[in-house]
């Protein structure tokens, strides 16, 4: 295996034992987005779901799924006497590859205009891993956003990741002001809401329902989602 940097074959070597490491690509002579040259170590573990990291002179950049993490030496907000950026991102893709995951994609039609990623916690808690990830383009408004809830873990004896969907449903919808409706929804063990806000459509002369920006915090219980939409409602002016 030929690559650039020696802590390449360091950090694989720190995998060894949670990975399945034999069906690994490495290149060396890479492009960007535009087409041009670059050298790097660019290594995947796991080509299926685009799981693997690229090695620069002083930064390494993990990338997983629709998502990537970077770690180096130079920010400002770092500990003098902490882990160097390579023992950071050893310790990263252990925990990624050991860890059950959790992400949430936040939909309008096919679109993903919201995405992050948990890892979930042995207590039930959540500890987001990076992001959210944000993609702001155009799409019809009149579309009501859905959310998608999957956990995901490592197989090491198939050298992949698989996955168990949770479903999306609404449990409640609330009319919460003349011009504003909650919809309280369930996906696995957790809640959320989004809000629906009556709008006037001056060209066509009719009031109609506008999906607002759905909340993406979880809660326990419907009553708490129930509370905190209230919460939210109380912040947005009244027509």
């Amino acid at each position: 295996m030929n690559t650039i940097y020696p802590k390449t074959k360091q950090i694989l070597d720190a995998l060894r034992d949670v990975c399945d490491l034999r069906h690994i690509s490495v290149s060396t002579e890479n492009t960007d987005h535009r087409g041009r040259p670059y050298r790097s170590d660019f290594v995947v573990i796991e080509p299926e779901h685009k799981i693997g990291f690229e090695v620069f002179h002083n930064e390494i950049i993990v990338f997983y799924f629709n998502d990537h993490r970077h770690f180096e030496d130079y920010s400002n907000d770092l500990a003098d006497d902490g882990p160097d950026h390579v023992q950071r991102a050893i310790e990263f893709l252990r925990r990624f590859f050991t860890s059950p995951l959790r992400s949430l994609e936040k939909r309008k039609g096919k679109h993903i205009i919201r995405s992050e990623w948990f890892f979930l916690l042995p207590d039930g808690r959540k500890e987001s891993i990076a992001g959210p990830w944000i993609e702001r383009i155009f799409t019809n408004p009149f579309i009501r956003p859905s959310i998608s809830l999957t956990n995901w873990h490592y197989d090491r004896s198939r050298g992949r990741f698989y996955a168990t969907a949770e479903n999306d449903i609404v449990t409640k919808v609330i009319e919460a002001r003349w011009d504003i409706l909650l919809e309280i929804h369930k996906t696995g063990d957790v809640y959320t809401y989004s809000i629906m806000q009556r709008s006037f459509d001056e060209e066509g002369m009719d009031w109609f329902w506008m999906p607002r920006d759905r909340n993406i915090s979880f809660y326990d219980t419907e009553e708490k989602a129930i509370e905190a939409a209230k919460a939210d409602v109380d912040t947005i002016p009244k027509q």
